[in-house]
C-alpha cells in the first residue's frame, strides 16, 4: 500500500468509527466494486423522507409568502426538524 492508499484506509477507518458507518464516501468511492454495492442498497426510506421533509419546507415557505400566522409556519419548520431527528438506518 502506497502511502495515499494508507492515508485514505487511516481516514476512512477513523471516519467509519467516529460515524458508526461502514458506507463512508473516501478517495475509493467510485471504484467498480463499491458503485456495486452503492448501487445494490435500498434507500427508498431515506428518499421517502428526505421528499416529505421538502414538502414541509415548501410548505413553511407557502405559508410564509401567505402571511399566514408565525404559528403555522413553525408548525412546518417544526416538523421537519422532527422529521431530520428520526433515525434511520445509516446501512440502508
Amino acid at each position: 500500500m502506497d502511502a495515499k492508499a494508507t492515508l485514505a484506509f487511516r481516514w476512512q477507518t477513523t471516519h467509519n468509527r467516529r460515524h458508526g458507518s461502514q458506507w463512508g464516501y473516501g478517495p475509493d468511492y467510485d471504484l467498480p466494486d463499491n458503485l456495486v454495492r452503492l448501487h445494490q442498497r435500498a434507500l427508498g426510506a431515506k428518499r421517502s423522507a428526505a421528499f416529505r421533509e421538502f414538502a414541509l419546507g415548501l410548505e413553511a415557505l407557502h405559508r410564509f409568502v401567505e402571511h399566514a400566522p408565525l404559528t403555522r409556519v413553525h408548525a412546518c419548520v417544526f416538523g421537519v426538524l422532527a422529521m431530520e431527528s428520526e433515525a434511520i438506518d445509516p446501512r440502508h
